[in-house]
């Protein structure tokens, strides 16, 4: 009788990661097309605020394309329309959160993350999002903890879209 051997990645880390990666080349790779994005103006803001989001880890230039945007654009709705992107870019740390989670969860401070997401949840969510605090953390520990998908999209979004319109309102 074969012995069950548990799977350590699953699909959803490979979309994290795969979309992790693929938005870390566009940036760096194709720097050039990046910077004329920015010129599409309200669109380009949101793709631009997309891709930076899904670079896990690797800081990117998309708060400074937002910043820049409004000197041109209504900052209010530059503001919500940078954050839809922004969370939907924050997918890409949910999926390895939740793909990679019998991984993460060996991690030592797991149970220090996991009670957090469990007492604080969308309020975690929505402030890590709209302050300069590292949100791709709260999204890994949100994913590995099983937050509903949802719920996380809807906290990340709305934390986002103030964090990037008072960003849009200092430009």
């Amino acid at each position: 009788m074969p012995i069950a051997v548990p799977r350590l990645i699953q699909p959803q880390f490979i979309i994290g990661i795969v979309l992790s990666i693929v938005a870390s080349i566009v940036l760096l790779y194709f720097h050039g097309a990046v910077v004329q994005v920015g010129s599409w103006g309200y669109l380009g803001v949101f793709v631009l605020l997309a891709l930076s989001s899904a670079t896990v880890f690797l800081p990117t230039a998309g708060t400074a394309y937002l910043v820049i945007s409004a000197t041109t654009l209504n900052p209010l709705l530059l503001g919500v329309v940078a954050g839809l992107g922004a969370g939907l870019g924050e997918l890409s740390t949910y999926y390895v959160g939740t793909g990679g989670r019998p991984i993460l969860q060996s991690i030592p401070k797991n149970e220090n993350f996991s009670r957090f997401m469990h007492r604080w949840g969308g309020l975690g969510l929505f402030l890590f999002g709209a302050t300069p605090l590292p949100f791709d953390l709260a999204g890994l520990w949100a994913g590995t903890t099983g937050y509903p998908l949802k719920w996380f999209l809807l906290w990340a979004t709305a934390g986002k879209m103030v964090g990037t319109t008072i960003l849009a309102f200092s430009g």
